[in-house]
């Protein structure tokens, strides 16, 4: 008996099925149940022209390649963004993390310090990220006299559309716009024309000393925890809530407040 429970074990598929009363409903609730897997199998050509007869009991893959998705192949699978999607290169959403369209935490934003910390499930951006620069218009427009000692950003673009330079694109705004308004399409971009007398003059950048930098967060950390010591309060009145995450984060010192991106 003890050879027999040993060989199972090490050869899992010498053991036979266990005979389970629940395993009839499964297979009728579920047909490709106890089936193999099809990953390696080719994909059917019926379902490929629209419609399958035998559905789920089908021998062959029912699978859309990423390329021939329509419909849906836009939208961001909610499951691989937590990392918890099972299908892989199967699934018919997209495995991608569109940071464009993901909010941005608003404490993190503003203070520098998230009380979720890690935990966090929106974006943080540092307040002092380059990100936040407000984009250059003279070099959206094609030339900024200051060059990299500008104070504003300067988003610089793959290629410039040939069909906008010679005077008309067939595609349009077939893109959207970048963070410096300017549109694109697959060929390149399409620089706006701003007139001078709209435009205001760039300014030299000037660089923060460190001191400088590590007094404003320190700035922002005060009026962060005075914020929650206002919160607190409020909560211990029972005027409203604590707050996002504020049970979690009783009794942490300023250690245990910086999410990511700090």
């Amino acid at each position: 008996m003890a050879t027999a429970v040993s060989d199972h074990i090490l050869n899992p598929a010498s053991a036979p099925i266990p005979d389970l009363s629940f395993l009839p409903y499964l297979k009728t609730a579920f047909p490709p149940f106890g089936f193999p897997s099809k990953h390696n199998r080719p994909t059917c050509a019926a379902y490929k022209n629209g419609h399958c007869p035998l559905g789920p009991a089908c021998p062959d893959r029912h699978y859309t390649p990423p390329n021939e998705r329509s419909g849906i192949g836009h939208l961001i699978c909610k499951h691989y963004q937590r990392g918890l999607c099972k299908k892989g290169d199967q699934c018919e959403f997209a495995h991608t993390f569109d940071l464009r369209g993901e909010r941005e935490c608003k404490e993190f934003s503003r203070f520098g310090l998230c009380p979720q910390g890690d935990e966090c499930t929106y974006l943080h951006i540092a307040p002092t990220s380059p990100l936040r620069i407000a984009p250059c218009p003279h070099f959206a427009r094609g030339f900024c006299p200051l060059g990299p000692y500008c104070s504003l950003r300067h988003i610089k673009h793959a290629a410039i559309c040939r069909f906008y330079l010679a005077g008309f694109c067939p595609n349009g705004r077939s893109g959207p716009p970048d963070r410096d308004n300017v549109v694109s399409c697959e060929h390149g971009a399409h620089p706006k024309w701003i007139e001078a007398k709209d435009l205001k003059k760039p300014e030299p950048r000037r660089v923060k000393p460190e001191e400088e930098l590590r007094r404003e967060q320190e700035e922002r950390e005060e009026e962060f925890f005075a914020e929650e010591e206002k919160r607190r309060e409020r909560f211990e009145r029972g005027e409203s809530g604590g707050g996002r995450g504020w049970g979690k984060r009783r009794g942490r010192g300023r250690g245990g407040w910086r999410g990511r991106g700090g």
